[in-house]
């Protein structure tokens, strides 16, 4: 095991962790190549992830946030910003606003930010199984949601959105 203090606006490039890892509070850059265990991000600005061989976590982040590859699940808490994150398992955005795509071998499903004005904008999921939806706040929206089961959704109020959807089977 290994621990690492650095400066709050350190840019890391990682180009290796060989086990489990775990980034938290950092206001710079992040770029990490793989890491062959699971990841956890907490107040992580601007990420960029090549391949996470286990489960990504990733709550409170700034600026950007995007994952080439993640072989089990993904978890997304709490982010205002564009996501990129592509699961082998299952995917679950919660607390979440902006330019958001997703796809996962299971199931996807997507809680976007209830608060006012902060609707994500342009959203395209894509599923293996499943894909849940919430969308509670009012505002503009493009979406494109792909299934190979069901895609099951809720608009809130005031929405103005056009929506495709393809189905494998499922409803």
């Amino acid at each position: 095991d290994i621990e690492v203090t650095v400066p709050v606006n350190a840019t890391l490039r990682i180009p290796m962790v060989r086990g489990n890892a775990s980034l938290a509070k950092l206001e710079g850059d992040v770029e990490i190549d793989r890491v062959r265990g699971n990841l956890d991000l907490n107040g992580v600005n601007t990420v960029q992830i090549n391949r996470v061989d286990g489960n990504l976590t990733a709550e409170d982040l700034g600026d950007a946030f995007s994952c080439n590859g993640v072989g089990g699940n993904g978890t997304v808490r709490g982010a205002i910003c564009p996501i990129e994150l592509n699961v082998g398992g299952n995917l679950d955005m919660s607390d979440v606003s902006g330019i958001i795509r997703g796809s996962a071998g299971g199931t996807v499903t997507l809680h976007a930010r209830a608060e006012e004005g902060e609707t994500p904008v342009n959203i395209s999921l894509k599923a293996g199984s499943n894909v849940n939806f919430d969308i509670p706040s009012s505002g503009q929206l493009t979406m494109s949601a792909s299934a190979g089961g069901n895609i099951n959704g809720h608009l809130g109020e005031g929405i103005s959105a056009r929506i495709s959807t393809s189905d494998y089977g499922g409803t």
